[in-house]
């Protein structure tokens, strides 16, 4: 078995062995993912903290095995993001283990719906929106006409069930890593004849079977930046649209723009377009990155604050609160690298970008560096307020960067919805959290 499935199921082999002591040997971990999740009784706030339990013991191994580390951050944010959804559109009342005790009653969100036609013979798809469930403001511009937060009308059928979610989440992570590679390989194949052969060493092309070395392979490396770049960048136009909203992988997955779907634009979109943000980007990106085997070293987080540079120093992002403060925190203790090169003037974050050192030992000095969707010019560091945040020297400034975002998010969806959802019932579920899921990420995240 390749793909996302088995790299689930390998930080369970990496971490516990499969030892016959163990209460999971009888189940593959991502067959016991989906039967913890899969008990909607009394213990559903227990059961996810369960899940959330195993992959923070994972991600905190200090083996380097960054696949593990990636897989752990991707599975939290979609099953975090799932775990919200749930309160929000759903059933929640205080059997659930919530502590609620709000009599709430949950519906489905505001839902779009699609059909393919045909056209002077071409095939089109034409849209259409559902806004009979909860119509759920924003919390980013949208058209003035369409403020509702629209999901696609699968979730519908996915959301209450868990096997049947999870694995429709892998086999979309798996596609999109698909179309990757076969989109790297042919843009190689212009500059490199026997790419595909160094590659893949006469097997399928597939991600999962890179030969690692091949970069060690290739003489002249000139060319293998900037191809990796173009190839990342064509892929997040093609496939990837940016949304406010699309902050966690469930977002990623499930929820639909109807700003990028008019009827102009809907003539060459898929309705299996993504939505993220600059959030899902970086680590989907850094994560392709690793699975092709760049180097870790080379592969950093950078975190910017585009807003207003002048008074960075007191300027906080009003939607990332806890992601500021707790990342603050964790750098000031362990203190700045006095070798860093960068001046940083505050700790307000307003995007998230990927920067790659190249793998061309000969490129220039002043070229040494590549960036992704980065803000601003790269010598404008003014508008860097963090260190550099790699994944094996500061992993856990690197999962607060990602996986608390999606408290931060919630938090502030939630409170500019409460006049929907209910004022009470969205205080309670804050404090939940307050008091039960950050606190168990604040005291698990030990690396």
């Amino acid at each position: 078995m390749k793909g996302f499935i088995n790299y689930i199921n390998n930080t369970y082999k990496k971490q516990l062995g499969g030892s016959s002591s163990n209460k999971l040997c009888n189940y593959d971990f991502y067959d016991f993912i989906k039967k913890t999740l899969s008990d909607n009784n009394n213990n559903r706030a227990t059961n996810f903290k369960i899940i959330y339990e195993f992959l923070l013991d994972i991600y905190n191994q200090e083996e380097d095995n960054f696949n593990n580390k990636f897989v752990c951050i991707i599975l939290i944010t979609f099953i975090l993001e799932y775990e919200y959804y749930l309160i929000i559109f759903k059933n929640n009342y205080i059997e659930y283990g919530y502590n609620i005790t709000e009599n709430y009653q949950g519906k489905d969100p505001c839902l779009a719906t699609y059909e393919e036609y045909i056209e002077d013979q071409k095939i089109k798809v034409r849209f259409n929106y559902d806004y009979n469930g909860y119509k759920i403001e924003s919390l980013y511009d949208r058209i003035k006409s369409d403020k509702s937060i629209h999901y696609r009308s699968i979730i519908k059928h996915l959301s209450s069930n868990i096997d049947l979610l999870l694995d429709y989440f892998c086999e979309k992570i798996d596609y999109f890593f698909q179309k990757f590679i076969e989109l790297l390989v042919n843009k190689l194949k212009k500059r490199y004849d026997n790419i595909e052969l160094i590659m893949f060493q006469d097997k399928e092309i597939n991600i999962d079977n890179i030969n690692p070395n091949w970069l060690n392979e290739i003489q002249d490396k000139k060319y293998i930046d900037e191809i990796i770049k173009e190839t990342i960048e064509t892929y997040h136009d093609n496939k990837n649209q940016y949304i406010g909203e699309g902050n966690c992988f469930f977002s990623w997955l499930f929820i639909f723009y109807k700003k990028h779907q008019n009827d102009q634009e809907s003539k060459n979109r898929s309705y299996l377009d993504y939505y993220g943000s600059c959030i899902t980007s970086s680590l989907l990106e850094q994560f392709l990155l690793i699975k092709i085997n760049i180097p870790v070293e080379n592969i950093n987080l950078i975190l910017q604050n585009e807003i207003d540079y002048k008074d960075t120093e007191s300027f906080l992002h009003d939607y990332h609160q806890l992601t500021q403060e707790r990342l603050k925190k964790s750098i000031e203790n362990r203190g700045k690298n006095k070798n860093e090169n960068k001046i940083f003037v505050g700790y307000g974050i307003s995007h998230w970008s990927s920067m790659l050192k190249k793998v061309d030992d000969n490129a220039i000095i002043k070229k040494k560096y590549i960036t992704f969707r980065f803000g601003k010019d790269y010598n404008e560091d003014i508008f860097i307020t963090y260190p550099l945040i790699n994944i094996k020297k500061s992993p856990k400034e690197y999962f607060i960067a990602f996986v608390y975002e999606c408290f931060d998010y919630y938090t502030e969806l939630m409170n500019k919805n409460k006049d929907i959802i209910g004022n009470n019932y969205v205080e309670q579920i804050i404090n939940f959290f307050n008091d039960e899921r950050i606190k168990l990420f604040d005291d698990n995240i030990r690396i």
